[in-house]
């Protein structure tokens, strides 16, 4: 039944569950380095197939959450034309030598 406490909370919270595995349960380091480890790869698994079903449903649930209108239009300064023209010429080693210049 530990073990399996330990693989649950890893999926979540993979560091925590570490120093919880040893100091609580007195398990061995090779047997928290794997229910920890299998814990971990559970929850990448379960997080990245479940995390677009979650995006859509906040989307569904809070549509203007992330929906802040039309984006402002950038302003390109002296400076900015500069930096491009000196990349553009030179590339990036031109931007290095003369990153203190700018």
């Amino acid at each position: 039944m530990k073990e399996l406490l330990i693989i649950i909370s890893s999926t979540w919270k993979f560091a925590a569950t570490f120093p919880v595995a040893v100091f609580a349960f007195k398990m061995s380091f090779m047997e928290t380095l794997l229910y920890t480890n299998i814990g971990g790869i559970i929850g990448i698994v379960v997080f990245s197939l479940a995390s677009k079903g979650i995006i859509h449903i906040f989307d569904f649930l809070f549509p203007e959450a992330f929906r802040k209108g039309r984006k402002p239009k950038k302003i390109f300064t002296k400076r900015n034309r500069r930096i491009i023209k000196i990349k553009l010429r030179f590339g990036l080693p031109g931007i290095i030598l003369l990153t203190h210049v700018l």
